[in-house]
């Protein structure tokens, strides 16, 4: 037992660098809370973040310069009253036509 004991001091002694590296290794990679792993996801989560920045700025571009064009064209006041409000002027009529799902359904 003695003889195994001094086998396993003297490896330890002999590869400690190596040994204690290992160790490093393994709790900087994996056990740490700043590990390389979380630092990864958390790379991946701020890639996300960026994209849906990127998406919420073009809508907001978009709906700025749509109110824009409400502010200053009666055009464009007129547009939107004809298609989302189905406004009409005096004189035309209009007409909506919506297809329902029991149609849908028989034609398939």
């Amino acid at each position: 037992m003695a003889d195994k004991l001094n086998g396993i001091t003297r490896f330890l002694l002999r590869f400690r660098y190596i040994i204690v590296l290992i160790i490093f290794i393994a709790v900087a990679g994996f056990l740490d809370p700043n590990s390389f792993l979380t630092r990864y996801r958390l790379t991946l989560r701020n890639n996300e973040l960026r994209a849906e920045i990127a998406d919420c700025n073009r809508q907001y571009a978009e709906a700025e310069k749509e109110l824009h064009a409400l502010l200053n064209s009666p055009k464009a006041v007129e547009r939107v009253a004809r298609v989302h409000l189905f406004m009409k002027s005096d004189d035309e009529d209009v007409y909506v036509v919506e297809q329902t799902d029991s149609l849908a359904a028989s034609e398939d």
